[in-house]
C-alpha cells in the first residue's frame, strides 16, 4: 500500500471515530475490514468501533424488533467481518467477543426455528 492510501485511511479513521453512532452494523464492519485488509491499524478506532458494536448488538438482543431471515444473515456476516478484522490485526475486544458469541447463537437459533417452521408447513 502506498503512503497516500495509508494517509487517506488514517484520515477516514479519524473522521469516523466521532460519528460511529451514525454507522450501521454493516458500516462498522466495512470500516474495520478496510482498515485491517490494508494493514492500517488504529487501536482507538478498533476499540471505539467495538464499543459501538456491543451497544448495537445488545440493543438488538433486547428489542422485540423482528428482522427478516435475510437481515439476520447479513447481521451474522457483519459480526463475522468485525471478528475477522480484529483477528487480522491482532486486536482483542472482550466485549465484542462475548456479545458476538451470544448474538450469533441467537441468530442461528432463530434461523433454525424459522427453517423448521417453514419445512413443517410444507409437509
Amino acid at each position: 500500500m502506498d503512503d497516500d492510501c495509508g494517509s487517506l485511511l488514517k484520515a477516514v479513521a479519524s473522521a469516523a471515530q466521532g460519528r460511529l453512532q451514525d454507522f450501521s452494523t454493516q458500516g462498522l464492519a466495512n470500516l474495520l475490514w478496510a482498515m485491517a485488509s490494508t494493514s492500517v491499524y488504529s487501536q482507538e478506532l478498533f476499540q471505539a468501533t467495538g464499543d459501538q458494536l456491543v451497544e448495537s448488538l445488545e440493543r438488538w438482543g433486547d428489542s422485540s424488533t423482528e428482522l427478516s431471515a435475510r437481515e439476520l444473515s447479513l447481521l451474522a456476516t457483519d459480526v463475522g467481518s468485525v471478528l475477522w478484522a480484529y483477528n487480522t490485526v491482532g486486536f482483542k475486544h472482550h466485549g465484542v467477543s462475548a456479545v458476538a458469541r451470544v448474538s450469533l447463537a441467537q441468530i442461528g437459533h432463530e434461523l433454525d426455528d424459522r427453517s423448521s417452521r417453514t419445512l413443517g408447513s410444507e409437509s
